[in-house]
């Protein structure tokens, strides 16, 4: 239990080599002690660590060896923590998917045993996976849903305070009355001694009593003082969390969608303006056949300008720029399938997660709508897709 405990630490100061050194140490001995708890949380912290060094096998193998043995001796909140941790893992390797897969069952198992923070670190999870699979407006839902189980678990910590201190409150009530009883006692044994202490003594007697209760009474309207005074101050807290996370969620849906309506104008712009290009170039071909050999020669000259503006790559570079503003990582993704990629093939792959028809595509891209489909049909081959596998669908959830 020793070197788990020190493996866990290092794990939490992400010294990963020297957290499975000691976490190794700890699963020799676990085996030995044939603990399945113990055993199954080691391996849930060796899945994280070669998670994190990039060792897919060995963390899944890990995984499973602990989910197995928590199904089978494990309470239910045990198997939640399992999923999710395997969760994580699978997060750390991108597979954001196989991820949420894990933490629907997770939630599911949380929700039935109101297990409320684990719950609440499942839904951030699976938003953050939401997030990198740009699936905003689904993270959006589960950002929320994780902050209503925040707010409820917050709740929940106010009125446990809450009745610590009526048990705190309840207590004093208790002692006040012990103190009248004892109070009643001296009155009594005062009584008896009246005519021996005379009058002097059962005035000081009075005094005492009137102001032993006199404190008790400042005593108890300080608890109540401090009793609503932390009310307060809770309340305040949970309104200023509420209007952030409100503020934060509204700045996030307006920047997506102003780069969105950007992004869209822009391509709307280059179809526009190559569409009157191409309009041009015909009409000056047709006039150059009726015209003189030396128009013709300055409408040729026109023409080529005119071909020019429709191959110019200032348009893209803008495009490319408000593109990946919305979309981040995309080409960076294309690069990492082929390396050898060409320019025509990035345009085509981001018109293509745009959902842009086959004639939109051609009219920004300048060609015909058979080359748009030839193109097509050679990056598919250079992403390495099967005939039955679509490449919009592949590019859109890239």
């Amino acid at each position: 239990t020793s070197y788990k405990n020190i493996g866990t630490v290092y794990l939490e100061q992400e010294k990963y080599e020297e957290a499975e050194n000691y976490l190794l140490r700890a699963l020799e001995k676990y085996k030995e002690t044939g603990n399945p708890y113990f055993l199954s949380n080691v391996y849930n912290d060796l899945a994280v660590i070669y998670s994190k060094k990039n060792e897919y096998e060995t963390a899944v193998d890990y995984l499973n060896k602990s989910v197995s043995i928590l199904k089978k001796y494990g309470s239910k909140e045990d198997v939640a923590i399992a999923l999710n941790v395997s969760a994580e893992v699978y997060k750390n390797f991108k597979e954001y998917n196989l991820s949420n897969k894990y933490l629907d069952t997770c939630i599911a198992i949380a929700d039935e045993i109101k297990f409320g923070l684990m719950l609440q670190r499942s839904y951030k999870t699976y938003s953050e996976n939401l997030i990198a699979l740009k699936k905003y407006e689904k993270a959006i839902n589960y950002l929320k849903k994780s902050y209503e189980v925040k707010d409820s678990l917050l709740s929940e910590k106010f009125n446990n305070k809450l009745a610590e201190f009526e048990a705190k409150y309840k207590t004093a009530q208790k002692e006040k009355e012990i103190i009248k009883l004892k109070d009643r006692e001296l009155l009594e044994e005062a009584y008896k001694n009246l005519l021996l202490t005379g009058i002097i003594s059962l005035t000081i007697i009075f005094g005492l009593i009137i102001f032993r209760i006199q404190t008790k009474r400042k005593k108890d309207s300080e608890i109540q003082r401090q009793k609503a005074l932390i009310r307060l101050k809770e309340t305040e807290l949970i309104k200023a969390k509420l209007k952030q996370k409100e503020a934060e969620e509204k700045k996030l849906k307006d920047e997506i969608e102003f780069k969105t309506k950007q992004l869209t104008a822009h391509a709307l712009n280059m179809m526009q303006k190559n569409k009157l290009l191409k309009e041009l170039g015909e009409s000056i071909t047709e006039q150059s056949k009726k015209s003189n050999p030396e128009t013709r020669k300055e409408l040729n000259k026109i023409k080529r300008q005119l071909e020019n503006g429709l191959n110019a790559d200032k348009d893209w570079d803008l495009f490319k720029k408000y593109f990946e503003q919305i979309n981040e990582s995309f080409f960076d993704k294309l690069k990492s399938l082929n390396p050898k990629l060409t320019s025509n093939d990035y345009k085509l792959s981001a018109l293509c997660k745009l959902n842009m028809s086959l004639k939109e595509t051609a009219s920004v891209l300048n060609i015909s709508p058979d080359s748009v489909k030839n193109a097509r049909y050679r990056l598919k081959k250079k992403l390495r897709l099967k005939e039955d596998e679509s490449l919009s669908d592949f590019i859109r959830n890239l």
